[in-house]
C-alpha cells in the first residue's frame, strides 16, 4: 500500500476547503438540477419583487445562511 504524504494531504485540504460564509442547497426542476446558495429572506417581499420582474439574484435584502461546520 502506498504511503500517504502529509504535505500532499495538507495541499489538497487547502485547495478544496469549504466556504464558511454560506452553504449550498440542491434544487431540481424537471430534467435539470444543481446547487444554489442558501439564503434567508422574507418570502412575501420576494414574491412582490418577483412580480416586478426581479429575481433572487438582485433581491437586496437576502442574507446568506452561514455554514456552521468547520472545514479546517
Amino acid at each position: 500500500m502506498a504511503q500517504i504524504d502529509t504535505k500532499k494531504i495538507e495541499l489538497f485540504m487547502s485547495l478544496f476547503r469549504g466556504r464558511m460564509d454560506g452553504y449550498a442547497r440542491r434544487w431540481e426542476k424537471g430534467e435539470q438540477s444543481g446547487y444554489s446558495p442558501a439564503y434567508e429572506f422574507n418570502w412575501d417581499e420576494f414574491m412582490a419583487h418577483k412580480r416586478r420582474g426581479g429575481s433572487i439574484k438582485d433581491l437586496k435584502t437576502k442574507k446568506l445562511l452561514p455554514s456552521y461546520g468547520r472545514c479546517d
